[in-house]
């Protein structure tokens, strides 16, 4: 009886141990999110569902995407993930990188079909993401990809009124050259040149006034570029706007 038992005992030491057992969701996607290449391999071998997802709809590409994991993005795509998932917020893999700046991962994406002018439920493309967290280089790369710009969110924002309130004269230059209203306005009637001279911005000003800007425009408040730069006490560029 107990040399049954010592065979028995040995048989699920030797094979047991082998056991081919999937790990939940938020672990699988730990390990993406870790570049944990071997173990994301070994789990997706094992058959985990390559679309898992967690928190509202976030897949193990979004989070690859997220954290710059490139390597793992590419492991993903040949396991069949959809890369043009959406969570539901509309969040893809391609806003997760341009938002975080992630030029590597964004190209990747790209490179295999990502469509990347999918758009969060407010509207704000991927481009309206890499210009609100200053990464030039990654609405450089969409812009240069044929992204399309110019088309309002539900708020009214635009590429270039989000990258003349931060300040970004790289970008601004950049997103005049493609867009053909320097004068759009968001829902609260706001324009670049309004959101630049309330920033004090007076590179963004000073180009946006070059290319035709209209200084005169007033928001919902009742007040115009001029009026938004004296009250933050931004006297050179009311200085700029009242030549």
């Amino acid at each position: 009886m107990n040399r049954i038992i010592i065979i028995l005992t040995m048989a699920f030491s030797l094979f047991g141990c082998n056991k081919k057992e999937k790990v939940d969701n938020l672990t699988f996607q730990q390990y993406v999110a870790s570049g944990n290449y071997s173990e994301t391999k070994k789990q997706l071998s094992y058959g985990i569902d390559p679309n898992n997802i967690i928190n509202n709809g976030v897949t193990p590409l979004m989070t690859a995407s997220l954290n710059d994991q490139v390597e793992i993005i590419e492991l993903l795509y040949q396991y069949k993930a959809d890369i043009n998932a959406q969570s539901e917020k509309g969040w893809t893999a391609v806003l997760y990188a341009a938002e975080n700046g992630n030029l590597k991962s964004l190209k990747k994406l790209t490179e295999l079909g990502a469509n990347i002018n999918l758009t969060l439920t407010g509207g704000e493309n991927a481009v309206i993401q890499a210009c609100f967290r200053n990464h030039p280089e990654c609405a450089k790369f969409l812009i240069d990809s044929g992204a399309k710009i110019g088309i309002p969110t539900e708020i009214g924002l635009t590429e270039l009124i989000v990258a003349s309130d931060l300040g970004n004269l790289e970008l601004v230059k950049m997103l005049y050259d493609k867009f053909d209203n320097v004068n759009s306005i968001n829902k609260y009637g706001e324009t670049a040149l309004i959101r630049a001279s309330l920033r004090g911005h007076r590179e963004v000003t000073e180009f946006l006034i070059q290319k035709g800007a209209d200084k005169n425009i007033k928001d919902q408040s009742g007040k115009n570029a001029i009026d938004w730069a004296n009250e933050n006490e931004h006297f050179e560029i009311k200085r700029i706007l009242n030549e």
